[in-house]
């Protein structure tokens, strides 16, 4: 026999379902806080629609945020973020989501080393997205993160490149960790767009628009297995990609450089982050470099590589070049100990289309609208024709309301793009109205000559719409003769635009009264005197009661609507 012991004073807790829990709108970061860490692992914090001021929230256990749209404006000052994710011995916010938030650090001080939108603090399996954060000095920073997905967000700053190199912003800042994953993403304005280093290992940054920064993206210093693909990356001031030391098994394949000035790629073994070391086994492939002042392939500036060679060796083929003032190749030294291949032929011009769908944030309802758009991008080195984007909406779920787009025609559901050419992006936004509720899933679907196309998926959640309304009567006179009958009534109207749940509505008679009939008595319970139903969308119902007065005397009625009491009052005489 196996006896089971319980000690004295231990305490066998029920088990706890996920809660979701609300944040009200204009909640105080104290009062936020409170919830988080009243929440249990599993939950999920809802933030209503607004904005939410000085927010530095630190969330250490497993949780969903739904942002739902809401604003976050940081605290003020130097060293500010609004999520930290940490992990601290066997409490710790691995496994914890975050989307649908527009953050902003309010942080104004040119001497800051911080100010993050969200910290990531040696955490692993996290997913980040439709994230929207302005300024400060990271968008998300990873510190030895793993595991960690962002994805359909925008990061966007105001940065000038005089301004102090601590408070240099980056979108995405990776130092160490493994498995990092940017992608869907814009990030525009910043000092390095991604910014990878301290041994960080397997990140890739895929399907992004990277605009307006000084370096695209700058990475180096024992780190490996980076890859870089599919993005568009334009407008760069000083370097496309920056690739510094030990910067082993690079992959950079069928991205689209174009308006730069300074080397698209430009490759150096420095002294950034210790000692050189070998570069090895970097490939660059079927990118597309068109519009640069500067080269499409910059090598070693200072002809630091070091040692025989071995390990040392850079690929590029099918890369395409169009309008680069240095040229497909510049090194600007020797190359020492470089083994180094590229090739001089261009392949056959073709086009290659990426296609970015994303849909508004904010929650919605049946019968809401919200808010698509779609960015068709050519980073082929020919142009695409007749192009025509179709599956924009999951037509179960959304009928168009209205639409905009910057390069042909929409119309029943089909974008008709015409021509692309190399290098061009045409965009569209559709207004649409919600049918129903449930997960609304779509994948552009393009089509057209001379392309290959690369496309994601989105999906949408709409809640339900349901709007219950309950109005009690007396349908007859309330002034009743003794032995005579009356009649009452309670009307229920579901105005939304989804059916209900399950209803129940109980009229109970006082002594003095006797109950002759109802109607509806299909859905009507003898024994507990209540009607149980659902009401369709836009319909209602009215229950209706005829009882006798037996005796004289004022009778209290109740009416029960779901829950809800309600007196009526009839006289007998």
């Amino acid at each position: 026999m196996v006896l089971a012991v319980i000690s004295a004073g231990s305490v066998m807790a029920d088990p706890v379902s996920a809660a979701t829990i609300p944040v009200t709108a204009g909640s105080t970061n104290a009062q936020i806080q409170t919830l988080i860490d009243d929440a249990h692992s599993g939950d999920t914090i809802s933030f209503a629609p607004g904005t939410y001021n000085n927010i530095n929230l630190t969330i250490n256990k497993t949780l969903n945020l739904i942002g739902n749209g809401a604003v976050l404006n940081s605290i003020n000052t130097v060293n500010s973020v609004i999520f930290t994710i940490t992990a601290s011995g066997d409490v710790e916010g691995s496994g914890t989501t975050i989307q649908g938030f527009e953050l902003n650090n309010l942080n104004s001080s040119l001497s800051s080393s911080t100010g993050y939108g969200i910290d990531l603090e040696k955490v692993t399996n996290i997913i980040i997205s439709n994230i929207t954060t302005h300024n400060g000095k990271t968008g998300v920073h990873c510190n030895a993160a793993q595991n960690v997905l962002i994805k359909n967000s925008s990061f966007y700053y105001q940065y000038n490149d005089n301004d102090n190199k601590e408070c240099q912003p980056r979108g995405v800042n990776v130092m160490g960790g493994n498995n990092i994953t940017v992608q869907n993403s814009t990030i525009n304005g910043a000092n390095d767009g991604v910014s990878i280093a301290s041994g960080a290992t397997n990140v890739y940054v895929i399907n992004n628009v990277i605009s307006n920064c000084s370096y695209a993206a700058f990475w180096g210093g024992g780190i490996s297995n980076i890859t870089i693909a599919n993005n568009l990356i334009n407008n760069w001031t000083v370097e496309g990609l920056a690739i510094e030391k030990a910067a082993n098994l690079t992959s950079v394949i069928n991205n689209t450089f174009v308006n730069g000035t300074g080397d698209a790629i430009y490759i150096q073994n420095s002294y950034a982050h210790g000692p050189m070391s070998i570069i090895s086994g970097i490939q660059i492939i079927e990118n597309m470099f068109k519009n640069i002042v500067g080269a499409a392939i910059g090598v070693d500036k200072s002809g630091m590589f070091t040692g025989d060679g071995s390990g040392n060796s850079i690929v590029g083929t099918n890369n395409t070049v169009d309008n680069v003032s240095k040229g497909y190749v510049n090194l600007y030294s020797n190359g020492t100990n470089l083994n180094f291949t590229m090739d001089s032929s261009y392949p056959a011009k073709k086009a290659n289309l990426s296609v970015s769908s994303g849909v508004s944030s904010t929650a919605i309802k049946t019968g809401d609208k919200t808010i698509y758009t779609v960015t068709v991008t050519n980073r082929g080195n020919g142009d695409a024709t007749n192009v025509k984007v179709s599956n924009i909406l999951n037509t179960g779920f959304y009928s168009s309301y209205a639409s905009y787009s910057s390069l042909g025609s929409y119309s029943n559901g089909a974008w008709n793009i015409g021509n692309l050419g190399a290098g061009e992006t045409a965009s569209l936004v559709v207004t649409a109205t919600a049918l129903k509720s449930g997960t609304a899933t779509s994948q552009a679907k393009v089509t057209g000559d001379n392309i290959s196309v690369l496309s994601n998926t989105i999906q949408k959640t709409i809640n339900k719409y349901i709007k219950m309304s309950y109005s009690n009567s007396i349908l007859t006179n309330s002034k009743v003769k003794t032995g005579k009958y009356v009649y009452l009534g309670t009307t229920v109207k579901n105005s939304g635009k989804d059916k209900s749940g399950t209803v129940k509505v109980k009229i109970t008679l006082p002594k003095g009264m006797k109950l002759i009939a109802v109607n509806y008595p299909a859905v009507y319970n003898k024994a507990t005197k209540t009607w149980t139903f659902t009401v369709p969308a836009g319909k209602y119902y009215t229950f209706k009661v005829k009882a006798q007065v037996t005796s004289k005397g004022t009778k209290k009625i109740t009416f029960n609507d779901n829950g809800k009491i309600q007196y009526k009052y009839v006289t007998g005489h």
